[in-house]
């Protein structure tokens, strides 16, 4: 089984018995789980509609603030048969980051910028909450640049001493005009120029599964654009909130953002 900065990404066969419990899974990660079963029609965590192919593959994103324990995933056949599979989700301990961000309206903002950002905010949740039907996983994804690991995933982050939510992705440094490529296939849902994310494009891979690629100096795809893994997208900047150029990948699973480091290690 291959890792990922000594992360372990499940990968399962259920071949036999659908309850036993899996290996863990720490806060954060992914869960890949085939069932060998191409009758697979649904699976689902609680309320979460979880990605399926047609092979009978389901991807299961576990939060970042997911409580430790066992978490169980409802499959759904073709036949009206259905089983259950439990996954074991591993405690994770993040570390604390303190950043200077010049521009004081990117950790105070006004009202007229709050109004802003509650306008993109649902722009990129319409995104998030999309659901299209996928033959194939994009995984193993590729980075969207080569840079330094400049913001691990889950850091616990101060912007001027002040507290604020935990990072939801990986931010990678490189210099300004560096390129950005699509991480996986998929097609170009959104673009734009946004407060805290500066310039960015979002990737629809399909079933849920979305990139959000941000902070770029130049956007290139356009909205409705089909991209290959690899294609040009945009190139690094410092548009947004940032203290210097690099750019952010969020990776979200049915709106659970998970780590994107994982990604790069599951297979197809």
């Amino acid at each position: 089984m291959k890792t990922h900065s000594s992360w372990l990404a499940a990968m399962l066969s259920l071949s036999a018995s659908l309850g036993v419990v899996a290996e863990t899974v720490p806060q954060g990660g992914l869960a890949l789980i085939e069932t060998g079963r191409t009758d697979l029609v649904a699976a689902n965590l609680d309320d979460l509609r979880l990605p399926v192919t047609d092979s009978g593959a389901v991807i299961v994103p576990v939060h970042m603030d997911s409580q430790p324990g066992e978490t169980r995933i409802t499959l759904d056949f073709a036949d009206g048969s259905r089983m259950m599979h439990s996954v074991d989700v591993q405690a994770r301990t993040f570390a604390e980051e303190r950043l200077q961000i010049a521009n004081q309206r990117h950790v105070e903002p006004n009202s007229e910028d709050l109004e802003r950002y509650a306008r993109e905010a649902a722009l990129q949740k319409k995104v998030y909450s999309s659901f299209s039907e996928l033959s194939a996983l994009p995984f193993p994804m590729v980075q969207p640049t080569h840079g330094r690991y400049s913001g691990k995933f889950g850091v616990r982050r101060f912007f001027n001493d002040q507290p604020r939510g935990a990072h939801s992705g990986l931010d990678i440094a490189a210099p300004t005009g560096t390129s950005i490529i699509a991480p996986a296939a998929g097609t170009v849902a959104l673009t734009g120029d946004f407060f805290f994310n500066g310039k960015l494009v979002m990737i629809d891979h399909g079933a849920g599964i979305v990139s959000m690629l941000c902070h770029m100096s130049e956007v290139v795809a356009e909205e409705g654009q089909q991209v290959e893994q690899g294609d040009l997208v945009g190139r690094v900047g410092a548009t947004g909130r940032v203290t210097g150029p690099h750019v952010h990948w969020t990776l979200s699973i049915g709106g659970v953002r998970v780590d994107p480091e994982i990604a790069l290690d599951l297979p197809l």
